[in-house]
């Protein structure tokens, strides 16, 4: 009993001279924890659009960017090339799957692929012992022995970039940015093509 009364007084004096330093979590590190725990969630229902929300940035940056790309690129191809070539130049650019409207979210979806998704099942990798804080960035230890870090956003709300290299890293993400160059550079030709034959036509019926 006395040791627990020591403990109890220890954590009330600290709490007293130093308020920030509480004996139980900040509100920042329990905002941390949350989001630790709605990744989880998100993961466990191969939920996109909960995981989107939890990307940072970056991650989202760069799928919009492929997004606006493949847009683009469907709209040259719509303009520009011979309708019985259009399916093929579609799906070169992931056009079969992917619409005129797809937005960096739904490309995000189709990049986690529900099917294939997976919430760790070790317990171990779901238990957070500790985590560190500094400044905007926490790091998660888990009781596997694996981290976690998150980054407080310009709003406070703490998110992740562990989307973003394996991301990058995906064959067919490579190859899709190598055929939407190759689409843009062939609706330049194309384009001025069309343009060179308009001017032509516009001159031949000219009195």
């Amino acid at each position: 009993m006395k040791r627990r009364t020591t403990i109890l007084i220890s954590c009330l004096l600290g709490a007293l001279l130093v308020p920030a330093a509480a004996c139980g979590p900040s509100s920042e590190e329990k905002a941390v924890r949350a989001a630790f725990q709605n990744f989880l969630e998100g993961l466990d229902r191969a939920d996109p659009n909960q995981l989107w929300a939890l990307a940072d940035d970056e991650t989202h940056v760069f799928f919009d960017e492929l997004a606006r790309e493949t847009r683009e690129g469907i709209a040259d191809i719509d303009a520009h090339w011979p309708e019985a070539a259009r399916p093929a130049a579609r799906r070169a650019i992931a056009g079969d799957f992917v619409g005129a409207n797809t937005t960096g979210a739904t490309l995000f979806g189709h990049f986690l692929d529900p099917r294939r998704l997976q919430a760790p099942q070790d317990p171990s990798a779901r238990n957070i012992v500790r985590v560190e804080m500094s400044g905007a960035k926490a790091t998660l230890v888990l009781e596997s022995g694996e981290t976690l870090e998150l980054m407080s956003d310009a709003a406070g709300a703490w998110r992740t970039a562990i989307f973003l290299a394996p991301a990058k890293e995906l064959p067919w993400v490579g190859t899709l940015r190598e055929n939407l160059a190759t689409v843009h550079a062939n609706a330049t030709i194309l384009g001025g093509a069309d343009n060179d034959a308009a001017h032509k036509k516009e001159g031949a019926n000219t009195p």
